[in-house]
């Protein structure tokens, strides 16, 4: 995997919703697209990065990712987010 190929990485995010009130309280973000990297799951992604030891470096690139994709929602302050 070509580490400047990252950006096919995307993220969808679940809603974590108290259940007592129903309302929305934070975001888990959720990769997706590693199917388009050559890669069957994320555990084989994961994996793979970190046994070129390229993990951490590619976690802090992922990290940057999804909270610029975050700060689009409306009100996203209000909110706490959850990453894998």
């Amino acid at each position: 995997m070509n580490i400047n190929r990252i950006n096919l990485i995307d993220y969808a995010f679940q809603p974590i919703v108290n259940i007592h009130t129903g309302v929305t309280v934070a975001f888990e973000a959720l990769i997706r697209n590693v199917d388009k990297l050559g890669f069957g799951s994320i555990g084989e992604f994961f994996d793979y990065l970190y046994e070129r030891k390229i993990l951490f470096k590619t976690e802090i690139i992922l990290r940057k990712k999804v909270l610029n994709k975050f700060k689009r929602f409306e009100d996203y302050k209000k909110y706490r987010i959850f990453t894998t």
